[in-house]
């Protein structure tokens, strides 16, 4: 009966010891994830912010000269399509080329 009581004492320890280190780990680790999660909503709330802000920008200046404005987006997303082109390539049979716009025949062709 004595090595019973023994065996249930170092059990009731060993399940302590087992408690004491595994849940406070667990709790970190949660407690990490928690402001990791918290971290990237607070990112995406402050880009989509920014996001409308930039938009709302651009729509402002849009409703005052919307012609400017369209040349300009355009040349703004033709930069962007090759801001990592390092040297021009041209086909010279022109039988590849990427056909730009002729902004300068878009006011008299009502913005078409």
């Amino acid at each position: 009966m004595n090595k019973a009581i023994q065996d249930r004492n170092r059990l009731i320890n060993e399940g302590q010891q087992a408690y004491n280190e595994l849940i406070p780990r667990t709790r970190g680790e949660a407690d990490r994830m928690i402001q990791v999660a918290e971290g990237y909503a607070t990112e995406r709330k402050n880009r989509a912010a920014g996001d409308v802000a930039r938009f709302n920008a651009v729509y402002d200046e849009y409703r005052r000269s919307p012609e400017v404005t369209r040349q300009r987006l355009y040349y703004e997303m033709i930069e962007d399509v090759f801001k990592d082109q390092n040297t021009a390539l041209i086909d010279r049979r022109f039988s590849n080329f990427l056909p730009f716009r002729d902004l300068g025949n878009a006011a008299s062709q009502g913005g078409r």
